[in-house]
């Protein structure tokens, strides 16, 4: 999220870069108000309508959301960062406590594959990652 993209937007225009798939919530398409050949940099609704063509639903966040959305990130990256550091750095599977409720994060870790780590914690809408 930043002050250039329109509040509109919800990602990549879809499977094969289609022109006829819908590219925001107000209904537009890739092809609308662009020559759409692919180039993110073409599209109004992330360059801060400064295109070609101008989309006239174009709707920016705010100085004032964008901080917000920025704090609310750091909070939570800050929170998995925590509960990360508490997973054992071998084994394949473990419970640990919840950093964020104190709740029971259940982790398992791909071992022989990357090692990545999987979790989820038991409390609804809490934590749960993967990497």
């Amino acid at each position: 999220m930043n002050e250039k993209t329109c509040r509109h937007f919800n990602g990549i225009c879809g499977p094969g870069m289609r022109k006829d798939h819908v590219q925001c919530t107000v209904g537009n398409k890739p092809g609308d108000y662009v020559e759409h050949d692919g180039r993110m940099n073409t599209w109004p609704c992330i360059n801060g309508n400064s295109t070609a063509k101008k989309c006239p639903k174009f709707d920016p966040f705010t100085a004032e959301e964008c901080a917000k959305d920025k704090a609310e990130w750091d909070a939570h990256i800050k929170v998995v960062i925590d509960a990360r550091k508490r997973i054992p750095t071998s084994g394949a599977s473990g419970v640990v406590e919840c950093p964020k409720c104190k709740g029971k994060l259940q982790w398992r870790r791909a071992v022989g594959y990357n090692n990545h780590v999987h979790a989820r914690c038991d409390t609804p809408d809490c934590l749960s990652w993967m990497e």
